[in-house]
Protein backbone atom coordinates (compact mmCIF):
# COMPACT_ATOMS: atom_id res chain seq x y z
CA UNK A 1 0.00 0.00 0.00
CA UNK A 2 2.81 2.34 0.89
CA UNK A 3 4.55 1.89 -2.48
CA UNK A 4 1.30 2.31 -4.41
CA UNK A 5 0.47 5.52 -2.57
CA UNK A 6 3.93 6.98 -3.07
CA UNK A 7 4.04 5.99 -6.76
CA UNK A 8 0.65 7.49 -7.58
CA UNK A 9 0.92 10.63 -5.42
CA UNK A 10 4.56 11.62 -5.80
CA UNK A 11 4.82 12.33 -2.07
CA UNK A 12 8.07 12.77 -0.20
CA UNK A 13 8.79 10.29 2.58
CA UNK A 14 8.32 13.04 5.20
CA UNK A 15 4.92 13.92 3.77
CA UNK A 16 3.82 10.29 3.93
CA UNK A 17 5.11 10.01 7.49
CA UNK A 18 2.98 12.99 8.61
CA UNK A 19 -0.24 11.90 6.88
CA UNK A 20 -3.27 11.30 9.05
CA UNK A 21 -6.43 9.40 8.18
CA UNK A 22 -8.43 12.62 8.25
CA UNK A 23 -6.17 14.07 5.53
CA UNK A 24 -7.48 11.59 2.95
CA UNK A 25 -10.48 12.49 0.77
CA UNK A 26 -11.63 9.30 -0.95
CA UNK A 27 -14.36 11.01 -2.96
CA UNK A 28 -11.88 13.32 -4.73
CA UNK A 29 -8.95 10.89 -4.43
CA UNK A 30 -6.77 13.52 -2.78
CA UNK A 31 -4.73 13.82 0.38
CA UNK A 32 -3.67 16.96 2.20
CA UNK A 33 0.07 16.91 2.84
CA UNK A 34 2.49 19.25 4.53
CA UNK A 35 5.50 19.69 2.25
CA UNK A 36 8.80 21.46 2.47
CA UNK A 37 8.62 24.85 4.14
CA UNK A 38 5.39 23.69 5.81
CA UNK A 39 3.52 24.35 2.57
CA UNK A 40 0.18 22.57 2.47
CA UNK A 41 -0.91 21.04 -0.83
CA UNK A 42 -3.32 18.48 -2.19
CA UNK A 43 -1.87 15.38 -3.82
CA UNK A 44 -3.85 13.02 -6.01
CA UNK A 45 -3.87 9.24 -6.09
CA UNK A 46 -5.27 6.63 -8.47
CA UNK A 47 -8.52 4.64 -8.33
CA UNK A 48 -6.52 1.50 -7.62
CA UNK A 49 -4.73 3.26 -4.79
CA UNK A 50 -8.06 4.43 -3.32
CA UNK A 51 -9.38 0.86 -3.24
CA UNK A 52 -6.19 -0.47 -1.66
CA UNK A 53 -6.07 2.40 0.81
CA UNK A 54 -9.65 1.79 1.89
CA UNK A 55 -8.87 -1.90 2.49
CA UNK A 56 -5.68 -0.98 4.31
CA UNK A 57 -7.46 1.42 6.66
CA UNK A 58 -10.12 -1.19 7.43
CA UNK A 59 -7.41 -3.69 8.38
CA UNK A 60 -5.33 -1.39 10.61
CA UNK A 61 -5.69 -0.71 14.30
CA UNK A 62 -7.52 2.56 15.01
CA UNK A 63 -5.30 3.56 17.93
CA UNK A 64 -3.58 6.41 16.08
CA UNK A 65 -4.69 9.25 13.81
CA UNK A 66 -1.74 8.33 11.53
CA UNK A 67 -2.50 6.89 8.10
CA UNK A 68 0.49 4.57 7.85
CA UNK A 69 1.09 2.63 11.03
CA UNK A 70 3.05 -0.29 12.45
CA UNK A 71 1.35 -3.54 13.42
CA UNK A 72 0.89 -2.09 16.90
CA UNK A 73 -0.87 0.99 15.52
CA UNK A 74 1.86 3.61 16.00
CA UNK A 75 2.87 6.02 13.23
CA UNK A 76 5.54 4.73 10.82
CA UNK A 77 8.70 6.80 11.10
CA UNK A 78 10.58 8.03 8.04
CA UNK A 79 13.45 5.59 8.63
CA UNK A 80 11.02 2.69 8.87
CA UNK A 81 9.31 3.76 5.63
CA UNK A 82 12.73 3.91 3.95
CA UNK A 83 13.56 0.42 5.21
CA UNK A 84 10.23 -1.01 4.02
CA UNK A 85 10.80 0.42 0.53
CA UNK A 86 14.40 -0.83 0.49
CA UNK A 87 13.29 -4.34 1.52
CA UNK A 88 10.66 -4.39 -1.23
CA UNK A 89 13.33 -3.45 -3.77
CA UNK A 90 15.61 -6.23 -2.55
CA UNK A 91 12.81 -8.81 -2.68
CA UNK A 92 11.98 -7.65 -6.22
CA UNK A 93 15.60 -8.26 -7.20
CA UNK A 94 16.50 -4.68 -8.15
CA UNK A 95 20.18 -4.13 -8.94
CA UNK A 96 20.27 -0.82 -7.06
CA UNK A 97 18.78 0.00 -3.67
CA UNK A 98 15.23 1.24 -3.86
CA UNK A 99 14.65 4.51 -2.01
CA UNK A 100 11.36 6.39 -1.47
CA UNK A 101 12.76 9.28 -3.48
CA UNK A 102 13.11 7.02 -6.52
CA UNK A 103 9.33 6.51 -6.38
CA UNK A 104 8.93 10.29 -6.56
CA UNK A 105 11.21 10.42 -9.61
CA UNK A 106 9.26 7.58 -11.21
CA UNK A 107 6.00 9.44 -10.59
CA UNK A 108 7.33 12.53 -12.39
CA UNK A 109 8.83 10.54 -15.26
CA UNK A 110 5.60 8.60 -15.79
CA UNK A 111 3.59 11.82 -15.97
CA UNK A 112 6.05 13.29 -18.47
CA UNK A 113 6.00 10.12 -20.59
CA UNK A 114 2.20 10.29 -20.68
CA UNK A 115 2.31 13.85 -22.01
CA UNK A 116 1.81 15.96 -18.88
CA UNK A 117 3.15 19.50 -18.96
CA UNK A 118 6.11 20.32 -16.71
CA UNK A 119 4.07 22.99 -14.90
CA UNK A 120 1.43 20.38 -13.96
CA UNK A 121 4.10 17.93 -12.81
CA UNK A 122 5.73 20.69 -10.76
CA UNK A 123 2.42 21.50 -9.09
CA UNK A 124 1.85 17.84 -8.26
CA UNK A 125 5.32 17.58 -6.74
CA UNK A 126 4.98 20.85 -4.82
CA UNK A 127 7.79 22.59 -6.69
CA UNK A 128 7.87 26.36 -6.97
CA UNK A 129 10.64 26.26 -9.59
CA UNK A 130 10.31 24.40 -12.91
CA UNK A 131 14.07 23.81 -13.01
CA UNK A 132 13.65 21.52 -10.03
CA UNK A 133 10.87 19.67 -11.83
CA UNK A 134 13.09 19.14 -14.86
CA UNK A 135 15.56 17.25 -12.68
CA UNK A 136 12.80 14.87 -11.60
CA UNK A 137 11.02 14.38 -14.90
CA UNK A 138 13.53 12.84 -17.28
CA UNK A 139 12.46 10.58 -20.06
CA UNK A 140 14.33 7.30 -20.47
CA UNK A 141 16.39 7.00 -23.68
CA UNK A 142 13.84 4.68 -25.29
CA UNK A 143 11.12 7.32 -24.80
CA UNK A 144 13.32 10.06 -26.23
CA UNK A 145 14.10 7.93 -29.29
CA UNK A 146 10.42 7.09 -29.81
CA UNK A 147 9.43 10.76 -29.55
CA UNK A 148 12.18 11.82 -31.93
CA UNK A 149 11.04 9.26 -34.49
CA UNK A 150 7.40 10.30 -34.02
CA UNK A 151 8.09 13.99 -34.64
CA UNK A 152 11.14 13.92 -36.88
CA UNK A 153 10.66 10.68 -38.81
Amino acid sequence: MLVEFMLTSGCRVGEVHQLNREDVDFENRTARVIGKGKKIRQVHFSDKCAVLLDRYIDSCPQTSPALFVTTTGTRLGTRRIQKIIQDIGEKAGFDKRLHPHRLRHTFATELLAKGAELSFIGDELGHSNLETTQIYARLPKREIIALYRKYMG
